[in-house]
């Protein structure tokens, strides 16, 4: 959907379309397939804008085909909790991530409306060492590359799948910088991961970088590096709910990154690397 806009409502996803020459303050927008079940709380386009998918809180994945309007499939299997987080791969057409808060994350045929992949962020097997009391809800979603996706745990950690000899299965748990749940991720090129956390901190990590070795072991008995330093670490003055890359810079290994999130006290001063400030987004830059 070029120079347009899919925003999501309870139960319903809202379509503007930016090409209209309307005012910064939208006021006209289509209704996106049949509406959701319960509150949604992300909705991903895919790299060629025919579908859409949308998690809600009834733990159900839909997907809407854009093309005509209606519902391409709700996906069987629902998250036993709520559905957080989707994500489209994008070079693989039938292939989408999500992620819920019955601590799984799951992968999809969405042609065929099935789970093909259940990674239980709870087990025994991908846990090395929680930050916090909080259980690994998996608040966020990221496809970093064809053979990296990362999601952001509740316990303040961020576990890294990977793709080897055909298979995926949780190759990194990053912990000891979050201290409060991971809520959103965004990636860099195919190596770089930005996150950001409930705990008012926004870090930057390099997945090529070789992690300190751990004791904990992953799903195939192989030792799960947990101690990966991250490249840059900001606390900016609100909680991250979300956050967006807006521009990088490969000659600088800077990166604009624009986050929203409720303002509160004893996240510090928020002006570490802050550029501008409107009420409700605060723009920063991090070093990648």
């Amino acid at each position: 959907m070029p120079n347009a806009d899919a925003i999501y409502l309870p139960h319903q996803v809202r379509l503007f379309d930016l090409r209209a020459g309307e005012p910064a303050v939208l006021t006209s927008s289509t209704q996106v397939g049949a509406g959701a079940s319960d509150d949604i709380n992300q909705v991903a386009v895919n790299a060629r804008g025919t579908f859409l998918a949308s998690a809600d809180d009834s733990g159900a994945i839909l997907v809407t085909d854009l093309r005509t309007g209606r519902p391409f499939k709700r996906l069987r299997s629902n998250h036993d909790n709520l559905a957080t987080s989707v994500q489209f791969h994008p070079t693989k057409p039938w292939e989408l991530w999500s992620g819920g808060m019955d601590c799984s994350l799951r992968r999809w045929d969405f042609s065929r409306g099935c789970v093909v992949d259940d990674f239980e962020m709870g087990s025994p097997e991908t846990v090395p060492a929680p930050q916090t009391v909080n259980p690994p809800f998996v608040h966020a979603v990221n496809v970093v590359s064809q053979r990296a996706v990362a999601a952001g745990l509740g316990d303040g950690s961020v576990a890294v799948l990977g793709l080897r000899d055909g298979a995926w299965g949780v190759t990194t748990r990053m912990s000891g910088t979050h201290t409060w749940a991971v809520t959103a991720l965004a990636s860099v090129g195919e190596t770089r991961l930005i996150s950001g956390g409930l705990d008012g901190s926004l870090v930057s990590w390099d997945l090529a970088q070789e992690p300190a070795p751990s004791t904990s072991s992953n799903y195939d008995g192989d030792a799960v590096a947990s101690l990966r330093p991250p490249l840059a670490q900001i606390q900016v003055g609100r909680k991250i709910n979300c956050l967006a890359i807006t521009a990088f810079r490969a000659s600088s290994a800077t990166a604009t990154v624009a986050v929203g999130g409720a303002l509160g006290s004893g996240y510090g001063n928020g002006t570490q690397g802050k550029m501008s400030s409107p009420d409700d987004i605060e723009v920063y830059e991090l070093n990648v």
